[in-house]
């Protein structure tokens, strides 16, 4: 999903994807259909939560540094 805000005005006829703001709330509510099983909803919390780090004042900083370097990289 793409939105648009502010005087955005399109030029040529846009995908049902793309759309000026307020339009989102349509276009989400529109989605019914079941993707992913409760199952594998299940299976991907599972591997984000074993992937985190240990929430800590060492993994804090470390995660600043990171973001330092990335931002002084643009």
């Amino acid at each position: 999903l793409v939105v648009f805000t502010g005087d955005s005005k399109f030029k040529t006829q846009m995908p049902k994807n793309v759309t000026s703001w307020g339009g989102h709330i349509k276009y989400i509510k529109s989605k019914t259909d079941c993707v992913l099983s409760r199952a594998k909803i299940d299976q991907i919390i599972e591997k984000i939560q074993d992937g985190r780090l240990e929430s800590s004042s060492r993994t804090r900083r470390k995660h600043v540094q990171n973001v330092k370097r990335t931002t002084n990289r643009q």
